[in-house]
């Protein structure tokens, strides 16, 4: 009976352990894809600062001009498109860590109740022990 109980706690921590690298790992890729994002919209706005700058000044032709609104125009929509996109990544990541926060918070409940019950045992074989003694 200890051993299963041995063996019960020991396959419960080693779940812990892999969900919690799991979670590690999604959270460590949602990051890096933020990371990635953002540094295309600070390129993009780059970009439509000087573009503007460029404008204003009237240095390029009108087609030239429309031209590249037309190609900023693109670059943002396909932005916002690769920016929604970006939002249902993030929130079925966090779904789904909130999913793997659930049974973590279960498994560490059922770990304490084997543990617990690991003890009382302990206790009964201890008490069966010292009345054997006597």
């Amino acid at each position: 009976s200890d051993s299963r109980s041995t063996k019960m706690v020991e396959s419960l921590q080693k779940e812990l352990q892999t969900t919690k690298q799991q979670m590690a790992k999604k959270s460590s890729a949602a990051q890096r894809l933020l990371q990635e994002r953002e540094v295309e919209c600070a390129e993009l706005r780059r970009t439509n600062h000087t573009l503007q700058q460029e404008v204003d000044q009237g240095s390029l032709s009108d087609r030239r001009i429309f031209e590249l609104a037309a190609k900023q125009s693109n670059r943002e929509s396909q932005q916002v498109s690769e920016i929604e996109i970006r939002d249902a990544i993030i929130e079925r990541m966090k779904s789904k860590l909130l999913d793997n926060d659930g049974d973590l918070a279960t498994h560490e409940k059922e770990l304490q109740e084997v543990q617990t019950q690991l003890e009382e045992l302990c206790r009964i074989k201890r008490r069966e022990d010292v009345n054997l003694d006597y």
